[in-house]
């Protein structure tokens, strides 16, 4: 978690770094006169109110930091959020086109990690995919007459099976589901077609 956090930071310009920090204490600073006047109010017209000021009060400086670093670190964590949005959809961006490499039989190639659970676990069966295919094609070197026709089949059907899983992640890419049910439908399947590849491979060495 914490290295997706600075993956995050560092997917951020920093002049976005600096316009957020700008922002959130401008905000701050407007939510502190909006809130104000309305904990004056509550404090004259609610004696329940009243008695939580009193003792707050007891804490003097630090609950006033606290209170507007509160307010600072909300306004930042939804920036947070929103670039977050943002590099994931850039990193499966990254992955459909190194999928569509991969897809026309560029085997050396590695598809990027993304550390998001479901996708995260999708580039790695990716990769182990692109292992065995690596090492099928070694094996199809060594015994080129002989299997040759199954190579083709195989072949053809990990770039159909591949185009398949480029057409969910393009799904997923440019948000075209309804929720979360739908979105983790859609990876389950992506899941399903990558386990499928990888019989495939593991047919291939039969």
């Amino acid at each position: 978690m914490i290295n997706n956090f600075l993956d995050v930071v560092k997917f951020i310009p920093n002049k976005k770094i600096y316009l957020y920090l700008f922002l959130s204490a401008l905000m701050t600073i407007i939510t502190a006169f909006i809130i104000i006047p309305s904990l004056e109010y509550y404090d004259e017209h609610s004696r329940f109110f009243s008695q939580i000021i009193e003792i707050l009060s007891y804490f003097g400086p630090f609950f006033i930091i606290f209170f507007y670093c509160s307010i600072f670190c909300a306004y930042l964590f939804l920036f947070y959020q929103y670039e977050k949005q943002r590099y994931t959809a850039f990193r499966i961006y990254k992955l459909s086109k190194e999928i569509q490499l991969i897809a026309k039989a560029n085997f050396d190639k590695k598809v990027i990690k993304i550390d998001e659970n479901e996708l995260g676990q999708l580039s790695e069966s990716i990769n182990a995919i692109i292992i065995q295919a690596q090492k099928a094609i070694k094996e199809e070197r060594r015994a080129k007459e002989i299997k040759n026709d199954l190579v083709t089949n195989v072949a053809h059907d990990l770039r159909s099976l591949l185009t398949s899983i480029i057409g969910y992640l393009n799904l997923i890419n440019h948000d075209h589901y309804r929720d979360e049910i739908e979105l983790r439908y859609y990876t389950e399947i992506v899941q399903s077609k990558a386990e499928r590849i990888h019989h495939l491979i593991n047919d291939l060495f039969e």
